[in-house]
């Protein structure tokens, strides 16, 4: 009969009663001495349960899924050129032309004194972390520009497409484009009042030992906004954590230069085009 004795750091047997080779076994918290027939016994144990596992719970490969999307649509000239373009000519090209604009949001179009917000604010961890999801409208020179890199207008993308897509997703295809141009119909201030055509979400989380707030994904720094957010302490960090989302990073800098950016380094490329510090 073998004892196993226990201490604070290790686990360990007292040695056996006729001489065995052993195996040791180490990690940060424990030390196991093992003799070959228990380490055999240990080993055929984990084969066994894995083959068990593999036959009854299918822990095999999994199998890849098949989806039948269409027939591709082929890449616009326009989007072809400029993503073959080698980085140190692509890059200041794409920031060139896209350079941050804050796009119009509800108080832009209906003024400040009107009763729809373009901020809906909601705490997700009680009083450490908040969501501020912010509701905007598209930019009509930014449709345009994409519609040039898409290599046409929405008509003519909508064409191209039902005439590859396939039968089983006509149906949906035509439905979407139908509720697309409905919206595209409506005016600036019906679609202000509906919520606005996108949404972006900024987080602000509270720092702990020296406090402060970081934000995350800065949005428009508007009066109402940016009084709520100096309510619950000093702004130190502006965290953006995408090179494309920069249209508002500029103008939460200026509101608090005190705090420090972090940015991707084309980020910084794109803000420091309009001026930011």
């Amino acid at each position: 009969k073998k004892t196993i004795h226990h201490t604070k750091n290790e686990i360990h047997r007292t040695p056996p009663l006729s001489k065995t080779t052993h195996r040791r076994y180490s990690t940060s918290t424990m030390v196991l001495e093992l003799d070959t027939a228990t380490t055999a016994a240990a080993t055929a144990l984990t084969l066994s349960t894995i083959y068990l596992l593999k036959k009854h719970h299918n822990l095999s490969k999994p199998q890849k899924l098949k989806f039948d999307y269409g027939k591709p649509a082929p890449s616009p000239l326009p989007l072809k050129i400029l993503t073959s373009l080698p980085d140190f000519l692509r890059i200041p090209l794409f920031n060139s032309t896209a350079k941050p604009s804050p796009p119009k949001d509800a108080i832009d179009i209906l003024g400040p004194n009107s009763d729809v917000s373009p901020f809906e604010i909601s705490e997700v961890l009680a009083g450490k972390i908040w969501r501020v999801r912010y509701h905007y409208l598209i930019d009509p020179e930014f449709k345009k520009a994409m519609e040039g890199i898409l290599g046409g207008s929405m008509a003519d993308l909508k064409d191209k497409a039902l005439e590859i897509v396939p039968d089983h997703l006509r149906e949906t295809l035509e439905k979407d484009f139908k509720i697309s141009e409905e919206y595209d119909a409506l005016s600036e201030e019906e679609r202000a009042r509906n919520g606005g055509d996108m949404k972006q979400d900024m987080f602000v989380i509270k720092l702990e030992g020296e406090g402060g707030l970081l934000l995350y994904n800065p949005i428009r720094m508007h009066a109402e906004v940016k009084k709520w957010i100096e309510e619950r302490g000093k702004v130190k960090f502006i965290v953006s954590g995408s090179s494309s989302h920069t249209n508002h990073l500029p103008g939460t800098a200026l509101a608090y230069p005190d705090a420090k950016i972090v940015c991707a380094s084309a980020a910084d490329a794109k803000c420091k085009l309009v001026g930011m510090r």
